[in-house]
Order: C-alpha cells, then structure tokens, then sequence
C-alpha cells in the first residue's frame, strides 16, 4: 500500500511520538511518516529531528511560525508526500494494530476515493455506535454532516492535490477537514467509512473545547460561500439552509 502519512503537530512531543510509532507498527507499512511542526517550542524539534535520522521512513518538516491551526502544516506534508495515497492522523491519536490492512482493498481494487473507518473515543465509546457494515454516503449525506474521522482516513493524492488541500483561514479553523472532503464531493470522489474500529480518537482536545455555535456558524457560512460559486448545484443551496438551521438551534458550550 503506498500510503505516505501526516501528522501535524504544535507543543504535543509525547503525544506525536506515540502517534508516530502507531503508525511504524502497521503492516502493510507505510511508505512513508512525514512530522509536521507548526512552529513548536517543546522538545519536538529535537525529538522528530533525531528520529528522522535514525529511522529513514519518518520526516521532520517546520514552520518556524506557528500558523494558529493544522491547515498549513498538513498542506505541507501533503505537498512533500511520495505516496499515491495520503492518511492523516492528529498528533493526540494513534491507529490501532490492523488499520492500513483493513483499508488495503480498498485502495487496490479502487472502489473508492477516500476510506475511513471507525474509532474509539478517549471516553471509552465508539465513534459511529450503529455502523454494521460499509458505508458509502451519498454527496448528499456528507454536505448535510462531517462523516469521517480526520485521523482514520485515507486519500488518494491527486485528488487532494487538485483541491489545493486544507483551507488555511482563520475562519474555518476547526473545520479544515470537512471543508476538504465537500470539495472532494464536489469532484465526484467516493468515500466509504468501514465499521473496524481502528483509531484511537481523542475527543477531549482543542476542537471539544471550541463553541459548536461557532464551528456551525463557520460551516453554515462556508456554504452559502460554496453555493454563491456555484448556484446551479441544488445540494449545495439544500446544505446552506440546513447548516443554517443547524447554526442557528446549536447550543454555546460552557467552559
């Protein structure tokens, strides 16, 4: 499986280094682990620049200013990736042993475009408790709600490339991924989400500490953004009303 994984990563040493030796343990292995520092002032640099030198499959990249989000960081990896596919995976997170071999076939028989699979919560839960089987959702599916884990996915790399990868503004910060797969969608990509739990997903992290009235905000405005470009697509003005009906009953979190 030639797979090239990013990880992005700001002031979280220890928790990257497990990341990336979930990802050293898989087999089939990865090509490649390319570590992209968005500016650290930790141990990272010492750290990930050690590593590289005495694991040839792992890559230290860095910002030395930090961006304020994992958009540019990600997009950097993706630009230095060899792979014909890219995984993504959050310096909080760790795969799970069996994740790259489950979504193998997949990649091989081409039946999709982007392949994510099911995790396991820091709470204890799993993400997606209902999923039996494969699920492909529809374009309609996925402009209605984010269907994928950002740290389970695998991407075919040119597909990434033509939509000039994560978003990198301020205001769609926290949702980079799911801007990312609706430009996807867009271009017809096919997504599948397996039932496999083979992520551990950290659900305690900065996105669960940002306001959901703000994330549903960003996304109800990134919409009607997607839908003015392009107004003669229908699903795009039927997603614009419902994220601005999902905006305007979100609640404000309480810190």
């Amino acid at each position: 499986m030639d797979v090239s994984v990013v990880i992005a990563t700001h002031n979280r040493h220890e928790g990257c280094v497990r990341a990336v030796a979930s990802v050293l343990a898989q087999q089939p292995p990865a090509r490649e682990v390319i570590v992209c520092d968005d500016g650290s002032h930790d141990a990272t640099r010492a750290r990930f620049t050690a590593w590289a030198q005495d694991e040839p499959r792992v890559t230290y990249l860095r910002r030395e200013q930090s961006a304020g989000g994992p958009g540019p960081a990600r997009n950097m990896g993706t630009h230095a990736a060899r792979g014909r596919w890219l995984a993504f995976l959050d310096d909080d997170d760790e795969w799970l042993p069996g994740k790259l071999a489950a979504q193998a076939p997949w990649t091989e028989e081409g039946r999709a475009d982007v392949i994510a699979t099911n995790a396991r919560r820091s709470s204890g839960g799993v993400y997606f408790p209902q999923l039996a089987a494969p699920w492909m959702p529809s374009r309609r599916e996925l402009l209605h709600d984010n269907p994928l884990i950002l740290s389970s996915t695998v991407v075919r790399r040119d597909l990434v490339a033509a939509t000039r990868g994560f978003p990198t503004a301020r205001r769609v910060a926290g949702i980079e991924d799911y801007l990312l797969w609706m430009a996807l969608s867009d271009r017809g990509a096919r997504f599948v989400v397996l039932p496999d739990v083979l992520v551990r997903y950290e659900d305690g992290g900065e996105a669960a500490r940002m306001s959901n009235r703000d994330l549903q905000a960003a996304i109800a405005l990134t919409s009607w953004r997607r839908w003015a470009r392009r107004p003669w697509d229908p699903l795009l003005l039927r997603a614009a009303v419902n994220q601005s009906h999902k905006a305007l009953s979100a609640r404000p979190q309480h810190c």
